[in-house]
């Protein structure tokens, strides 16, 4: 599995969160602002992991992991939503998500999800810095 993250969300404040956090742990994360950037981006690099708010303009977080998971079937995928319908947390999971997280929730549970990733596939971090508790 990569060591790359991708975090997809419409929200700034949200993927600036994700980036920092993730990035002071050691991986190397790459943020897009709608499902189209994601797939663009994910047609010339290889990511390990996926975060994707499923309530996006455009093509909406399950839309967007469909097409990442036929570019790359062995991606991991979590689902992020403050406010996503039983249907599309559904059918997020049908597709392989690991998880759907709902917001809001702490820097401590996106390091712990992706601990839980990273764990069972072998990828480890370059640093382990203590966790500050920061909710989204």
């Amino acid at each position: 599995m990569s060591s790359k993250i991708l975090v997809v969300d419409d929200e700034p404040g949200v993927r600036s969160l994700f980036h920092d956090a993730l990035s002071r742990f050691g991986y190397e994360v790459t943020v897009a602002a709608n499902g189209e950037q994601a797939i663009s981006l994910a047609e010339t690099q290889d990511f390990g992991i996926a975060f994707l708010d499923i309530k996006m303009a455009g093509l909406n977080g399950v839309e967007t992991l469909r097409a990442l998971k036929k570019i790359n079937p062995q991606l991991e995928a979590v689902m992020i939503t403050g406010y996503a319908g039983e249907e599309l947390v559904s059918e997020s999971l049908s597709l392989g998500a690991f998880v759907c997280l709902p917001k809001p929730f702490g820097v401590n549970q996106i390091i712990e999800t992706v601990r839980a990733l990273t764990d069972a596939q072998g990828m480890e971090p370059e640093i382990e810095p203590e966790p500050e508790e920061a909710v989204v």
